[in-house]
Formats: structure tokens, C-alpha cells, sequence
């Protein structure tokens, strides 16, 4: 009778546990995101890694200016070789670069074989820049600077030539090569 008694208490608690460890945990639903508002919020980290970036440059005694030189020292070489790349191709990688922000437009409004101008809109001042705000304390000037001195930056590596000039809707740019 005792063995009855064991065998039942154990298969109660198979039975018991066989219950329990079947029922799932209920977890409270998490948001689907759409497309568009996934790439927002890669454009919301990106700008705000860019402000942290200038932050610290700024918080170390060094300047936004310093900061875009060390960006033009470690990514232009990766833009190619000094002489092997025309301003097509800059404008190009330019493009590439600009188009990953969701509201950003870049026009290409003339090409020769030596000289390329085109024009991307400054879709990050209503973004970021109401009213000539700053944003986490970077400023627009030093966000444009940034800009500016990144292309210029990178084409000087290239042998090339940027310039450019800014209204209230869009940089205007031109590169050719020297």
C-alpha cells in the first residue's frame, strides 16, 4: 500500500509539473516599427554621436575644427588614393552618404569630365537647428563647418577641390580637380 501511495504522489507531481511548465509566461507586447521610423532613429543616433563626438573634443580643450581633421585623417584614405578619384565619383560617395538620412535630397545640377555641381538640401536645421538653436551644445555653424571642412577635407586628400556656398534651403558645391 505504500508503494501505491508513492507511485501516486509522484506521478502527481509529473502531472503538476507537466501543467505548470506548459503554461507560458504572458509578456507585454512590444511596438512593430515601420520602415521610416526606423531609419528616424538611426538619424536621431547619428546626430547625436556627432554632438557627443564634438562634446568631448570640445570638453578636452580641442575645437570642432580638430575634430573634423581627425575625421578627414581616418576616413579619407578610404575614399581612395591621392589622383585616382574624379569629382564624380566624390559626388558620388557624397550622395551615398546623404541619402541615409530619410528627408535628405542631393542633386546632381552639372558633370564634366574635370568638375561636378551639385546641391543637398539642409534638411538637418529644422531637424536640429530651430531657430538657430544648438543641439546639445554643438552649434550650426560648427555642424556646417563639419560639413564643410569634412568635403573639403577629403577632396584636398584627393587632389580635388571643394567649394561651396550655403542659402536657407541648400549647399551648393562644386568639385574639381586643381
Amino acid at each position: 500500500m505504500q508503494t501505491r501511495r508513492i507511485w501516486f504522489v509522484v506521478a502527481l507531481l509529473v502531472l503538476a509539473l507537466t501543467i505548470t511548465s506548459g503554461q507560458e509566461k504572458k509578456l507585454p507586447l512590444l511596438p512593430d516599427f515601420t520602415t521610416e521610423q526606423r531609419w528616424a532613429r538611426a538619424q536621431d543616433h547619428i546626430d547625436v554621436l556627432f554632438a557627443a563626438a564634438v562634446g568631448y573634443a570640445k570638453s578636452v580643450n580641442h575645437s570642432a575644427d580638430d575634430f573634423t581633421q581627425y575625421c578627414v585623417k581616418t576616413f579619407a584614405p578610404s575614399w581612395g588614393k591621392p589622383d585616382s578619384v574624379g569629382p564624380m565619383r566624390v559626388f558620388r560617395g557624397m550622395r551615398r552618404n546623404f541619402l541615409a538620412e530619410p528627408n535628405s535630397k542631393v542633386e546632381l545640377l552639372d558633370s564634366l569630365e574635370n568638375k561636378v555641381i551639385g546641391r543637398f538640401n539642409r534638411s538637418y536645421v529644422s531637424r536640429r537647428f530651430k531657430d538657430n538653436a544648438s543641439f546639445y551644445g554643438i552649434t550650426l555653424d560648427e555642424y556646417e563647418g563639419w560639413l564643410r571642412g569634412f568635403h573639403r577635407g577629403v577632396c584636398e586628400y584627393l587632389h580635388l577641390k571643394y567649394e561651396d556656398k550655403i542659402d536657407p534651403e541648400w549647399v551648393t558645391f562644386t568639385i574639381s580637380k586643381k
